[in-house]
């Protein structure tokens, strides 16, 4: 049961009541049903952080929020206010007057082929222990928190994997609207809920890291959301090589194409006579403020520039060749130790501080079921924009400088994404927009 005031009527509680219902027992005719099949596999979603609850992998309040998430985007208007009442009016809330119950009532039931296995292996060579994705469902740079850790020497496991479930997964959902509480729903509202329901089948899932395509979804009776409506809502949506988007049969084989063309993107290595190094400018800039590098990274030209901030944070920042916190070695003559940069904090207009440590990729990648086959998609999200001017700091970490986000100036804008390769394959002024024209194949 959903935690709810005292203050409720009983009337209220009965109709917060969130049931999550394994029995499989048959619903009242008043409920609409619809079968759902997992398509990519399923991270964590239990009550313990990356573990998949096997006896209710999937939970009626989850999804609810999850609607509740792509009703804004799809059907939120542009007002705060209005968008407060009207959110309020069909997901219920609190307010000044009181709390309000939600007219949506979500049941899931008749879990089949809960299937469990580790997200990872360990192999062992010569070379040492390796995690490595599993090999018909795994994709290692999407399901990166789930690897497990190897112990220091890379010789055995140390935190083994964390498990997923696979696809093939299947369940009931349950939704009806609650009548019984006054004013009812009307039938613009109930065809919003709809609305709601298909985006977040098109483009959300279950469980955790659902914007990088895990626990996405097919859903029988459903019609995707077309690319004139994303449009309509100020979203960008491109499917790989969007202008003979390839079609697959299999969903994982479009999500894992996702994954590699993000992986592609922000790792991209440039390449000359001497040597191979990040196309970006962020491990150099780091360098050169901690004053810490191997000779052969020395950084050349150190800009304080953080563009792939705007992919989503935190990021760490891993060296590999970084100093040894537990001997006496000259941290000066390595490469630097781990920064984790984040949000910065920032005040609100009544001058309160509002401290973030993390914020949410407008990015979403995951395969696109076009009613007929699946395809690689990529989807930013409305108000992707805020994203390119996140004020940034490191976490436990203080320099002269802060780290800075994406240039606000037009003229700026261009002049260094003309300096980072994977960006000049474009005519984009942002990494966002950068992003989707290289996964859609447009020079």
């Amino acid at each position: 049961m959903s935690r709810v005031r005292k203050s409720l009527s009983k009337e209220d509680l009965a109709s917060l009541l969130i049931d999550d219902d394994p029995s499989g027992q048959k619903q009242p005719p008043s409920w609409e049903t619809y079968h759902c099949e997992l398509k990519t596999p399923l991270y964590g979603g239990g009550v313990e952080a990356g573990v998949v609850d096997e006896e209710m992998p999937v939970r009626a309040t989850e999804i609810r929020g999850q609607l509740r998430f792509w009703w804004r985007i799809a059907c939120g208007p542009d007002s705060p206010e209005d968008m407060f009442q009207q959110e309020t009016a069909i997901w219920g809330g609190i307010s000044k007057k009181g709390a309000t119950a939600s007219r949506v009532e979500i049941r899931v039931t008749d879990y089949l082929q809960v299937t469990t296995e580790p997200a990872f292996k360990c192999n062992k060579g010569n070379g040492g222990a390796k995690m490595k994705a599993h090999s018909k469902y795994g994709e290692g740079y999407a399901l990166f928190p789930a690897q497990g850790k190897l112990t220091p020497d890379k010789t055995a496991v140390e935190k083994a994997p964390d498990k997923f479930a696979i696809p093939g997964l299947t369940f009931k959902l349950h939704i009806r609207f609650h009548d019984k509480l006054k004013p009812s729903l009307t039938e613009q509202q109930k065809g919003q809920v709809k609305t709601a329901l298909r985006w977040w089948v098109s483009f959300g899932g279950v469980g955790a890291r659902t914007r990088r395509g895990l626990g996405a979804l097919k859903v029988e009776g459903l019609q995707p959301v077309t690319v004139a409506e994303v449009k309509s809502r100020n979203g960008d949506i491109r499917f790989y090589r969007s202008d003979n988007p390839v079609q697959y049969q299999v969903a994982v084989q479009a999500w894992k194409k996702a994954i590699r063309q993000l992986k592609g993107f922000r790792q991209y290595v440039s390449k000359d006579e001497n040597s191979c190094s990040s196309a970006w400018p962020e491990a150099d800039w780091i360098r050169n403020v901690s004053g810490c590098s191997l000779p052969r990274h020395r950084p050349n030209n150190a800009y304080n520039l953080f563009p792939r901030a705007v992919f989503g944070l935190p990021i760490v920042f891993h060296f590999k060749d970084g100093p040894d916190p537990d001997s006496n070695n000259n941290p000066k003559r390595k490469d630097p130790i781990d920064h984790t940069l984040e949000p910065a904090d920032v005040y609100d207009a009544s001058g309160l501080k509002q401290k973030y440590e993390r914020m949410a990729s407008p990015l979403i990648l995951r395969p696109y079921w076009n009613g007929e086959t699946w395809q690689a998609m990529a989807l930013l999200l409305p108000g992707w924009q805020k994203a390119l001017n996140q004020p940034l700091k490191f976490r436990n970490q203080e320099y002269p400088e802060s780290p800075q986000h994406w240039p606000e100036d037009s003229a700026a804008q261009r002049d260094w994404a003309a300096t980072i390769a994977p960006m000049k394959m474009s005519s984009a002024t942002d990494p966002l927009s950068a992003f989707m024209d290289y996964f859609g194949g447009v020079k």
